[in-house]
């Protein structure tokens, strides 16, 4: 009995075997490739080095700004001037004047460009860039007062006074003002903040 070894095949004649045989040997050869541990590591190279490239080197996503934060973002109107403004704070909570907390002596209180001193008085000493600089909720953070359209030191819109539902208005020079946090202060305004 002879057998082929590339195919498993058995043969009673060794003529027909001889056959069989020459005809693998005619038959072009399969190179065979072998995986090393070098192409593995050549892989993985490129692998880590397009991950890199893909998501590592890109520029961060920027989400799109608000119109808010568009109009905030925008120089100032007066370029850059040196201004030297004063406004009169008042807080009402629930039909109660809240002083403006105030510094001792000659110091202030908040940033050096939108704060206060003893006179309890918003002042506006800077060159400005933008109108984000100046804002009244920048100087109420200053100060550490909580401020926006929906709320005023502690109180938030929807808390009780007096039993009745409270909200936040905000007037200036007596007209009621929409833009609360993002109004800019002028000079000599008179603005008033009240909740109730």
């Amino acid at each position: 009995m002879f057998l082929c070894e590339k195919c498993g095949k058995k043969f009673k004649l060794k003529e027909d075997w001889e056959r069989h045989v020459s005809k693998h040997s005619n038959e072009p050869q399969k190179k065979k490739y072998k995986i090393r541990s070098k192409h593995i590591l050549v892989f993985a190279a490129l692998f880590i080095a397009g991950f890199a490239i893909t998501f590592l080197m890109r520029p961060p996503v920027q989400t799109a700004k608000s119109a808010e934060d568009l109009y905030l973002d925008e120089p100032f109107p007066f370029g850059r001037e040196f201004i030297h403004w004063h406004a009169t704070p008042f807080v009402y909570i629930c039909g109660e004047k809240r002083e403006i907390p105030a510094p001792q002596g000659d110091s202030h209180m908040g940033f050096p460009d939108v704060h206060t001193h003893s006179d309890k008085l918003i002042h506006i000493e800077s060159v400005v860039s933008s109108r984000r600089q100046i804002i009244l909720k920048r100087f109420f953070d200053g100060i550490g007062i909580k401020f926006s359209s929906s709320e005023i030191w502690d109180k938030k819109n929807g808390d009780l006074c007096s039993n009745n539902t409270g909200t936040v208005k905000m007037l200036v020079n007596g007209a009621d003002n929409m833009e609360f946090g993002n109004y800019i202060p002028r000079d000599g305004d008179r603005i008033e903040i009240r909740f109730g």
